[in-house]
């Protein structure tokens, strides 16, 4: 079997559905490091006693307010491991595969990338999901491959590296291709990265893009503009340009073959596309829509405030805080 090893940065929160996904990559027989800050070392050591931890001193605490780690690195820690094959996995995602796997994915990303989405799950005991549309999770690569990443800023558990790792490789000319069969699952949860990091990554992304265009490819994808509508728009762009231009394989399910399905590209992609399209018209037209006046956007936070729950639970104290100033009023007449 290659020695493939995976890595990821345990979230000092939500243990139990971290532990089952490290177990199911255990299972396969991938080896797993996570990388996480000083801070954080003890918590994940004791939970995760069977796994290696990289340190970093470095975060993007300063400007994401969280102890992000760095996607590069989590590229250096996989590096300095004697893998043959490296996997950048998000930290709560189950792998659900079979005997053969390691060397399936072997095969594939020796000498190139396989990446793939999750399946959004209620449950593990209901493996029965949507699958999700906007992003990739989980990622495969040769060492040569990683190692010929460019700086950047990116960081694990923020929006756009996800689009990052698979775009470079594609961008240099290396085998990228898609695994687009069910075997990554995720229990769903409340996100937890802020909006704002969205915008600023994505902008970082849009001035990313120059120092990897060596094919001339990419000039359409970015944006000169820091709106949320602009950076939106550019997610769907860049997202379209990875499905169109990356290869499709399907894990043959080693337990039972004869239960494969031939699914062919324009099969799988016309459905994932005619959402991505619609999605890019309604940002493309936000972002066509004139400014909001003052009043208006008034108008809107006041509606906001009004139809809130606080606002209708404050009620009762509003409607006696007016009476005892009318009751006050009268008496200084």
């Amino acid at each position: 079997m290659p020695r493939i090893t995976i890595a990821t940065s345990i979230a000092p929160r939500n243990l139990a559905l971290q532990r089952a996904a490290v177990d199911s990559w255990q299972r396969l027989g991938f080896a797993v490091i996570s990388v996480n800050s000083a801070d954080e070392v003890p918590l994940v050591a004791g939970h995760f006693p069977d796994i290696a931890i990289h340190t970093v001193e470095r975060t993007a605490s300063s400007t994401a307010g969280k102890p992000y780690v760095f996607f590069d690195d989590v590229r250096s820690a996989l590096l300095a491991s004697d893998a043959e094959v490296c996997g950048i996995v998000n930290s709560d995602i189950v792998l659900i595969a079979g005997d053969g796997f390691p060397d399936f994915i072997a095969n594939h990303a020796r000498d190139g990338m396989v990446f793939g989405s999750r399946i959004d799950v209620d449950s593990l005991d209901d493996l029965d999901g949507e699958p999700f549309v906007f992003g990739f999770d989980f990622f495969f690569l040769g060492r040569r491959v990683l190692a010929a990443y460019p700086p950047s800023d990116f960081c694990l558990g923020i929006p756009w590296w996800d689009y990052w790792a698979p775009l470079v490789p594609l961008a240099r000319g290396d085998r990228c291709v898609e695994l687009i069969s069910p075997v990554a699952f995720h229990v769903k949860h409340e996100q937890k990265w802020r909006g704002d990091l969205y915008v600023d990554f994505g902008v970082h992304f849009a001035g990313q893009l120059a120092g990897i265009d060596a094919q001339g490819t990419l000039a359409a994808l970015g944006t000169k503009s820091g709106s949320l509508e602009a950076v939106t728009t550019m997610s769907f762009d860049v997202l379209s340009h990875l499905l169109r231009n990356t290869g499709k394989i399907a894990w043959p399910g080693a337990d039972d073959p004869a239960a494969v399905v031939p699914l062919g590209r324009r099969q799988y992609l016309s459905v994932r596309e005619q959402l991505i399209a619609q999605h890019r018209e309604s940002a493309s037209l936000r972002e066509r829509l004139p400014a909001p006046t003052e009043e208006a956007r008034l108008r809107d936070e006041l509606s906001r405030v009004y139809g809130s729950l606080s606002w209708r639970v404050t009620r009762p104290l509003r409607w006696l805080r007016a009476l005892m100033r009318r009751r006050a009023a009268a008496a200084a007449r």
